[in-house]
């Protein structure tokens, strides 16, 4: 487990949170929540399900969803650290807003 899914799991933990719980309040499958919690990440389809993924664990544990994106790219795609918000935001992320929303 590495830096970012420990400081998931250990908000999680602290919230008194189980990942049973967590997916019936995300609808995200537990066997991906752990995968987060672990860092293996090739459980995800595509990045835009990971990055989905991500946000919604952190909304729901209470995490900011822009640090833990923000941090999951310090780590794992430093190459797009310089990029500007809006482009690396793009048409996906402002889909899965609106979605979220409607739910």
């Amino acid at each position: 487990m590495g830096e970012l899914g420990r400081w998931m799991r250990e908000t999680r933990e602290e919230k008194n949170v189980t990942l049973e719980e967590l997916s019936q309040k995300t609808k995200i499958m537990k066997y991906k929540l752990r995968a987060l919690e672990e860092e293996n990440f090739d459980v995800f389809e595509a990045e835009i399900y990971l990055k989905g993924a991500l946000r919604r664990y952190a909304e729901e544990v209470g995490l900011s969803s822009q640090k833990v994106l923000a941090k999951y790219r310090q780590l794992y795609r430093p190459e797009t650290e310089g990029e500007n918000e809006e482009t690396r935001t793009g048409f996906f992320e402002l889909l899965w807003e609106y979605i979220r929303r409607l739910f």
